[in-house]
């Protein structure tokens, strides 16, 4: 697990900037404040090694995030000279140190220099599930081809439809997380999920026989014996399904980052995915949120309170990211109670200015 990520002059963050993790993460802050450029500094290493380039090359653009050339990832006050830092902390690793100059050769491949003994960090960054904001939508269907080496459903979930296809010949969904008394099949148990976030879904798969070219995804936004194609089906099922298929298949110290998780999805749905990632937490995966829901937030503090969960406040770590202040991002604490005694301005505080508005409250 990453505990601690060091940044200097990566993008907006120009002086030395310590992050401190835990095993849920929740990002938050006023739009362009750093939150993604935080996240982009692990996938930017993470693409890297996934992509199997050595580490003497950084890949700005590949599959995960594209960052343009050194002069995007470099802070607009450093000078040319003056390297990128990412230093890493964590459970089995400690201090080890990326950095990013400027090639001569080619601006879109800078140089990058690590630390030696960087083994257990190099594991745990090729195994980060990516599921950025810019998902795929409804899709009838997906044409068949084969499934990275690591196992993930794609930063825009477009490995979902096939991965379900494939269910059958992947190992079954942890314990804690099946729902039910069915199958732990990791199809069954998506449509466990997938019910239980929106109160009544079910999907079914069509084309897994080896003469089908293409994969067909049936959903029911009720458990009836009807299914219909995802585009004749409210668009949140669709952006959900990556999140709950992305949750059941990493496994124990790799690292789940999701941008949005709330996107098409109703109040209800955006607390019920939250305990979902809460208990995917729990399970030893990593998780990485970035949101600008309140709902995810008060599902964050519920899991915390809930004694069933087994999930405490040295588990959780929430960001405030903030233009206003010098310090710019906070560290919100949140009791075992749930309660949270400090509320900088802009921390998902809108609501309540709305209704001071209105009623005067």
């Amino acid at each position: 697990m990453i505990r601690q990520l060091l940044i200097k002059n990566f993008k907006c963050f120009k002086n030395p900037r310590p992050f401190l993790f835990s095993s849920f993460n929740l990002l938050a802050g006023v739009n362009g404040s750093g939150k993604s450029s935080l996240l982009q500094s692990i996938l930017v290493l993470s693409q890297t090694l996934q992509q199997g380039n050595s580490l003497k090359k950084l890949t700005l653009n590949g599959h995960l995030v594209e960052l343009g050339s050194t002069v995007d990832i470099r802070n607009s006050a450093t000078p040319r000279n003056e390297p990128i830092s990412l230093s890493f902390s964590g459970d089995g690793f400690l201090d080890v140190a990326f950095q990013i100059t400027e090639s001569s050769s080619d601006q879109l491949l800078p140089e990058l220099r690590s630390s030696e003994d960087n083994s257990r960090l190099l594991h745990t960054l090729k195994r980060v599930h990516f599921i950025s904001a810019d998902r795929l939508g409804p899709r009838n269907f997906i044409a068949k081809t084969n499934l990275p080496e690591f196992l993930n459903v794609g930063e825009a979930g477009q490995y979902t439809h096939l991965i379900l296809g494939q269910s059958e010949n992947l190992p079954n969904v942890s314990d804690s997380l099946c729902l039910g008394n069915d199958s732990k099949n990791l199809r069954q148990q998506t449509s466990e999920w997938l019910n239980y976030v929106f109160g009544g879904a079910k999907i079914e798969m069509k084309g897994s026989e080896d003469s089908s070219s293409v994969v067909q995804l049936r959903l029911n936004s009720r458990s009836s014996a009807h299914s219909y194609r995802p585009t004749s089906v409210g668009s949140g099922y669709s952006f959900a399904l990556p999140i709950i298929v992305a949750g059941l298949i990493a496994r124990k110290g790799e690292v789940l980052i999701i941008e949005n998780p709330e996107a098409h999805l109703h109040t209800g749905a955006q607390s019920r995915i939250t305990e979902f990632l809460a208990k995917v937490a729990i399970e030893g995966v990593q998780v990485f949120i970035e949101s600008h829901s309140e709902n995810v937030l008060h599902a964050t503090r519920i899991a915390i309170k809930n004694d069933k969960l087994a999930m405490t406040s040295n588990d959780v770590s929430v960001l405030f990211f903030s233009t206003r202040d010098s310090d710019k991002v906070h560290k919100i604490e949140i009791k075992e109670s749930g309660a949270i005694e400090q509320w900088p301005d802009d921390f998902f505080d809108q609501t309540d200015r709305d209704l001071e508005r209105l009623f005067g409250i």
